[in-house]
Formats: structure tokens, sequence, C-alpha cells
């Protein structure tokens, strides 16, 4: 099992605003398992190598990688507090303030180079995978991520385009000749843990077992990450992030699930209607689209700030006084999420698809 290190004595510059994930503001969560898994796969592969954190931020995942047995690690970001905190958790590594679309390395400088939930941040997409591939080594490995427009919520106000999993792979394609996808998926777990596997300074079991209760189907999956190289692929093993589940992180979950069911529903529905049935559908139904579209954008937003505020009641910590006030505005914003819920579930569209659903049911329950 794999985790993160966090260094909790050490005085960090960076604030949670959401852009970027800090695990002592933000750590303990499903967002941490989120982070965590995508480094881990990387930490599979990093042992003996020189590897580049493209996108570092505050360096936690560019000290996993050392500690997972790269033989030397860089980083790079554009946020000069992001650098200063990087600096001081990875002393060992080259960590360096400068642009994506520019890198300040020479050709050919690393056997490995990652690149997670960055790419999404900027502008330039095509130079930065450029020169991602020219610091690679013929025989290096890319990982390069980013989350799936069609089920990660809309509204992030830090995400300049999120890239589908098609244009990931065709993007990176591109650049070099073989390419994997990976499909990163949200499950809640519930962990089964044999005697003595908690013993020592172990963080968990190691997973030998898995049973998933519904398959696990493309399209369903808020995150796209690829593994890239010229020379040949390397084998790939699965990747399981834990996290304890909680109120606020189970919310998320669920509007996830509820905000991609509601959308790929209404697109089915679309593709399959006649067109002389569809004119005949009520005047209203388009503008009813819209509005859903745009509750999700809304809802987006106040999940992010919703993450928000669970960060700044773990940093501020004065008084009971500012505790209190910041629960207080959390609980506001968990009951905007409550009314944007009703919104859905009183829509015409969640009337219509309840017959779908009841099938669905009777369905599973015959299997």
């Amino acid at each position: 099992m794999e985790r993160v290190d966090r260094a909790e004595g050490q005085s960090l510059r960076m604030k949670a605003t959401g852009e970027r994930f800090i695990p002592e503001l933000m750590g303990g969560h499903l967002i941490e398992a989120e982070h965590v898994i995508r480094y881990a796969l990387g930490a599979h592969l990093c042992r003996g190598k020189q590897v580049l954190d493209a996108g570092c931020g505050v360096g936690w995942g560019t000290l996993m990688l050392l500690q997972a047995g790269a033989a030397g690690a860089s980083g790079i970001d554009i946020d000069a507090e992001a650098v200063h905190d990087a600096r001081n958790r990875v002393p060992a590594a080259d960590i360096r303030q400068g642009d994506l679309a520019a890198l300040p390395w020479p050709d050919e400088s690393f056997d490995m180079v990652v690149c997670f939930e960055a790419i999404e941040h900027v502008h330039r997409q095509e130079q930065v995978l450029d020169e991602l591939v020219r610091v690679l080594r013929p025989t290096g490995v890319l990982l390069v991520s980013s989350p799936n427009p069609r089920v990660y919520p809309a509204g992030n106000p830090f995400h300049v385009h999120e890239l589908t999993p098609e244009e990931l792979q065709a993007e990176v394609g591109n650049r070099l000749p073989h390419v994997s996808l990976l499909r990163q998926h949200e499950q809640l777990a519930s962990v089964l843990v044999p005697p003595g596997a908690l013993d020592g300074d172990h963080s968990g079991p190691d997973v030998v077992d898995l049973h998933l209760v519904h398959p696990l189907t493309a399209g369903s999956d808020p995150y796209s990450l690829i593994v890239a190289t010229r020379g040949v692929l390397p084998s790939l093993p699965t990747i399981i992030g834990c996290a304890p589940s909680a109120f606020g992180h189970l919310v998320a979950d669920r509007t996830h699930a509820l905000l991609g069911m509601v959308e790929r529903l209404r697109v089915d529905q679309d593709r399959a209607r006649h067109p002389a049935r569809r004119q005949a559908m009520p005047a209203d139904w388009e503008r009813e689209r819209d509005d859903l579209r745009s509750e999700r954008d809304r809802l987006g937003a106040l999940l992010l700030e919703c993450e928000q505020k669970l960060a700044e009641v773990s940093e501020q910590r004065n008084t009971a006084e500012d505790v209190d006030l910041e629960v207080a505005e959390l609980r506001l914003v968990l009951a905007q999420l409550e009314q944007e819920y009703t919104k859905v579930f009183r829509s015409t569209s969640w009337r219509l698809t309840k017959p779908i659903r009841l099938l669905g049911r009777l369905r599973r329950g015959r299997s």
C-alpha cells in the first residue's frame, strides 16, 4: 500500500483554494485517494529512473516518487508559493518555477515524465505535450491525466479545457507511437482486514481480492490517464485508493453519479427520438435541458466551494468561534446542495425517466 507522508510540522505558504491538492489541508478524504492512485501508478514504474513531475504543486507527489525508488526527481510549477513549499518538502529534488509549455531542461533528460491533473489548467496544451515528449528519453514513459468533462462536474474556475478520453489519447498518440488509456473510476470501498494486517507502520492491507457490486463501464470514469512510450509499454497494475466515507464526499460522489446519469439519459433520449416525434414534444423541453445543464454548472461550483470550506475548517483552528463560524457556512453550502438535488428530482426529465429506472431495478432484481 502506498501512502502520502505528510510533513505535519512544516510551514506551508499555500492556502486551500481548490486549484491544487494540498494533503495537510485537504487530506484524509476521497479527494486524496483520487490523487494518490495516479502517483502510485508512477511509483510502480519509477524505480531507478530519472523522473520529472510536471505541475508538481507543493511536491507531495514528487516525494512519493522519490520514496518509491526513483534515482532522481525534478519538478516544475508555475506558482511561486507552490514551488517554495515543494522545495521545503522535497529538498532532494530539483524543483523549479516555470511554464509547462517551455520546460527548462534539455532534450531527452528524463526516463519518466508525469503530468497529473495539470494540462487542463493551461491554455497552450499542444505546446505542453510537445515539451513533455521533448524531454523524454527514447525508451522513456509518459504518464498524463485529465478530468473527463463528460462526467467530471462542470464549473471549476481553474480549468481552461478538460480533455475527453478520446482527445487525450489522440493528442498523445500523435506524438508517441505506443499509447494505453486507463480510466479512473470512483468507488466507495468497504475493506475487510485480516488479523495483523494493520500492525506496525503499514498504512493498510495489500489488496488481494476485489469484488465489484456493479460493473465498471467506460463512460462513467471522471478521470482519464494515458501511459505512452516510444518503446515497449510497461505492464500496468490495477491501483486502488481507499478513503474514509464522509458526508460531504458522499454528497459529491452521489452528485457525480446523479448528474452523469441524468445527462446520459438526456443524450440517449435525444438520439433515439424520431425527428417528427421530437417536433411534437413540449416546446419547453429544450429550455429545461438548458436549465438542468446550468444547474449542473452551479452545483459543480458549489461542490468546489464545499471543499474549500472543509479545508478552511481544518486550517483555521485558532478559536472555537472560528470553527463554529466555518461550520455554519459549510452547513449553508450543503443546504444549497440539497436545494439543487430537489430541483433535479422534481424536474420533468426525472419524472419521465422513472419507468426506465424501475425497469433497471426489476432487471437487476431478477439477475
